[in-house]
């Protein structure tokens, strides 16, 4: 590998970008309390008809650290999230963040075989959650560590009778956050590598897994980040707040990163959007403010801009939009560019890089179909099957290294060793090409991945439910393009001899184990799934069969 300084992307990079980032923070405790002191009177977030000052968020994330800290657990102990967009979450992340405990996001959409299997693994002891969701880990808590839960809303009944959640085992937010003012922090034990955050994703391989995100990991993204969207942002003027808009779920790395975290620390006021499938709501919050930064996917932007009241936002001082998570269509980039005088840059991140790895330039010089430029200290590569390099244009792997690329895969060095190669490039998974000019294009996904507006959903764990079912021989599923969410899941199934089995029990029976966003869209039935010669199911001759078999 030639040297960071040699790499071809610096010849077209943007102008006023640095080619790499200095890192004056070892944790992103030490980055919030600079965020916290420098404008404490500033608005920091705002959600629908409420908003909160950094003071406000110092103080309570305080509270909640404090609570935290005298919970007595041990060093590095996991504290879960399931909270959806509201106020309290980044007072909670910021709180856990600056306990020294490591913060576990997770999708409050879960059912309850997904929400144990992340807190089996994990070993969370403390969960912060809304009551609903309270309720749920009630079913399932038995087979977790989590001792303490923090309801962040009022008590609601249970389904089977009219007692609220109780107990010393629950403690309402509120309490959490009255009990703690005042309270002395202690300064946590922590370094550049100790563990922030376990990110929940499938990886390269389907199966769930946490990755390890450490303090620098989250500081390094959040400091490439601004490094990049800096110099256009301040063409609106020097001395202002910005305002981001964070239509984005707080439980994905994209939402977290790329709002909350730089929102804090650039000290913008960031405007959280509850629920952006409302989007008629989210068209309504927005069109409250004058954004300057707005992150998303493609087919948010699609919905958007189908909704009657989107010609009553002012989009005269946006200035950033970065589409990620999935491949932005070229239809939706140009009618958006249309409508709002700015276009949309597609940007490229993972999970296991906190996100941000590349992102197309904001000076006018980006490329549809490309996933643009390695961001600021971050090195790309295009390796063969033997990991050596690839030369322009070359089909390969794209492979990652940079400070923001995690530690590894939580409890799992197997999967670590397989992920991260010997001179500390991350493999992706991704194939992709890379021009002379140092732009990334992604051509396929390496291990089937579905992106269903924008999150991952991974076939293997849909086959493992679809195939449970006992009238079900064997099925395998693959993403079909879907006009609404980019791509849709499509299963294909065998029904054992005899059987007597519908698409609406099969749809069913997944719904009781599957988040929405997974349940498969298409279902159809087939005598036989096409196989490789050595008996493996063949994904490609699928897709052909999907191409003709009636959904």
């Amino acid at each position: 590998m030639t040297s960071l300084s040699t790499r071809p992307w610096f010849a077209t990079y943007p102008r006023d970008v640095p080619r790499d980032i200095d890192i004056p923070f070892d944790t992103m405790a030490q980055m919030l309390d600079a965020a916290f002191k420098a404008r404490p009177s500033k608005r920091a977030y705002a959600c629908r008809d409420e908003a909160v000052t950094f003071g406000q968020v110092d103080d309570q994330s305080r509270a909640v650290a404090c609570f935290l800290q005298r919970l007595n657990l041990a060093p590095g102990a996991r504290v879960a999230i399931m909270l959806p967009t509201l106020l309290c979450y980044p007072i909670v992340l910021f709180g856990i963040l600056r306990s020294g405990y490591t913060a576990v996001c997770i999708n409050p959409q879960y059912t309850a075989g997904e929400l144990r299997h992340v807190l089996d693994d994990c070993g969370a002891e403390v969960m912060f959650a809304m009551p609903q969701q309270a309720i749920l880990l009630e079913t399932i808590r038995h087979a977790t560590q989590v001792r303490k839960v923090v309801l962040a809303g009022p008590a609601v009944p249970r389904q089977d009778g009219p007692a609220p959640l109780s107990g010393d085992d629950f403690a309402p937010l509120a309490d959490v956050l009255s009990g703690g003012t005042g309270l002395g922090m202690r300064d946590p034990a922590l370094t550049a590598d100790s563990v922030a955050l376990l990110q929940y994703t499938g990886g390269t391989t389907g199966v769930s897994r946490g990755a390890q995100l450490s303090h620098r990991n989250l500081v390094a993204n959040v400091l490439q980040s601004q490094a990049w969207v800096l110099p256009e942002l301040r063409k609106l003027g020097q001395d202002r707040q910005y305002t981001f808009a964070c239509l984005l779920p707080l439980h994905h790395i994209f939402g977290l990163t790329a709002c909350l975290l730089l929102g804090a620390h650039m000290g913008a006021l960031t405007v959280l959007v509850a629920n952006p499938f409302d989007v008629r709501g989210a068209v309504a919050q927005l069109a409250a403010h004058r954004v300057n930064l707005l992150p998303g996917v493609s087919t948010l932007f699609a919905a958007m801009m189908s909704d009657p009241r989107f010609g009553e936002v002012d989009f005269s001082e946006l200035r950033v939009a970065i589409a990620g998570g999935m491949k932005l269509q070229a239809a939706v980039a140009s009618r958006w560019e249309a409508l709002t005088g700015c276009p949309i840059v597609e940007a490229y991140g993972l999970s296991e890089t906190s996100p941000l790895v590349c992102c197309n330039p904001l000076d006018g010089r980006a490329r549809p179909g490309t996933i643009g430029l390695p961001v600021p200290g971050t090195e790309v590569a295009i390796l063969d099957r033997q990991g050596a390099p690839q030369p322009a244009q070359q089909i390969g792997e794209i492979a990652v290294r940079g400070p923001q690329v995690m530690l590894g895969y939580w409890g799992n060095p197997g999967a670590t060793r397989e992920a991260i190669d010997a001179q500390g490039f991350f493999l992706t998974g991704d194939v992709g090409t890379m021009d002379a000019d140092g732009f990334v294009r992604i051509l396929e996904r390496k291990k089937d991945v579905v992106i269903v507006g924008g999150l991952n959903v991974y076939p293997s764990e849909i086959e493992t439910v679809a195939g449970a079912h006992e009238s079900v021989a064997e099925c395998a599923c693959i993403g079909v393009a879907d006009s609404s969410t980019g791509e849709a899941v499509k299963l294909f199934v065998v029904r054992k001899p005899g059987a007597v089995l519908t698409a609406t029990q099969v749809m069913s029976h997944c719904r009781g184990s599957l988040t929405g966003y997974k349940l498969p869209k298409h279902i159809a039935f087939v005598e036989a799934l096409p196989r490789t010669a050595v008996g493996k199911v063949s994904k490609p001759d699928l897709r052909a069969l999907g191409a003709s078999a009636a959904a």
